[in-house]
């Protein structure tokens, strides 16, 4: 294992040319959800299992990153969600190191990742209601974000985390007919049509209860 890998400070896992993985430190762990004695030798992308913003799986079998490497073709950033067996998907920017492997094959991909949940959330929200020519922002908004109610604004955060419906009312407790009550008082308070713009106005407004 290359010394420098050890010392970088950010989840990492590494594949071998098969794509198998054959190391994972730490914070990838907790990214990942599973413990690196559980998944190292199995493929990487039943492990990682990554997606893009529209649902579409990005790890998959003959990866095309490992391609690239073969190629010497440039391996730029990619963004993606990962989601653990129990947990809500974390968007990560990850960025692919080639490197030669301990038996001296060629690709090995070191993969290190950078959190951006957050800013990936409102990237999203703001940029599907510029697609409805509509502002996240109004004269009025801070009037109405005041009116949400405790609860409300526990179901609004847990919605911003793309925990949905379902994975909302399991961890506040409440049915899920409830949940979707708590939604319709939520638009019109903050006289929105949807749940996305509801949630970029919190994720970039930063609502606290009144």
């Amino acid at each position: 294992m290359p010394a420098w890998v050890l010392r970088l400070g950010v989840p990492i896992w590494i594949s071998d040319p098969h794509q198998r993985l054959y190391f994972v430190n730490e914070l990838a762990e907790k990214v990942l959800g599973q413990r690196s004695q559980d998944c190292l030798g199995l493929p990487c992308f039943a492990v990682v299992g990554g997606r893009q913003s529209d649902g579409q799986t990005y790890c998959r079998r003959h990866c095309s990153l490992s391609s690239f490497a073969q190629g010497d073709q440039v391996l730029k950033p990619l963004r993606m969600a990962v989601c653990g067996p129990e947990s809500a998907p974390r968007w990560l920017q990850v960025m692919i190191i080639p490197i030669e492997g301990p038996d001296g094959t060629w690709p090995w991909l070191v993969h290190c990742a950078q959190e951006v949940g957050r800013s990936h959330r409102i990237e999203r929200y703001v940029e599907q209601i510029a697609a409805r020519n509509r502002p996240a922002r109004d004269p009025g908004l801070p009037r109405r974000c005041g009116a949400l109610t405790r609860r409300q604004t526990e179901v609004l955060d847990h919605l911003a985390r793309d925990l949905g419906l379902d994975r909302t009312a399991a961890e506040l407790g409440i049915r899920r007919v409830t949940v979707r009550n708590h939604v319709q008082h939520i638009l019109q308070k903050l006289a929105v049509h949807s749940i996305q713009e509801a949630v970029a106005i919190y994720l970039t407004q930063d609502l606290r209860q009144a």
